[in-house]
């Protein structure tokens, strides 16, 4: 699979964790579970203040 997709499974996955469950106490272990050898975390900034920003 793409990084660039990877990324935004990652981003994704960490927004729902952190609204679902109201922390994101469970962040790094989602990531460290399924992505982090797969995506650059710069990006994910980049997904966050797009999903802000619009």
């Amino acid at each position: 699979m793409k990084k660039e997709v990877l990324s935004l499974l990652a981003f994704l996955g960490a927004w729902t964790l952190n609204f679902n469950l109201k922390t994101d106490k469970y962040r790094n272990r989602l990531f460290d579970a399924y992505v982090r050898d797969k995506v650059d975390e710069s990006k994910l900034e980049i997904l966050a203040a797009a999903e802000v920003f619009g």
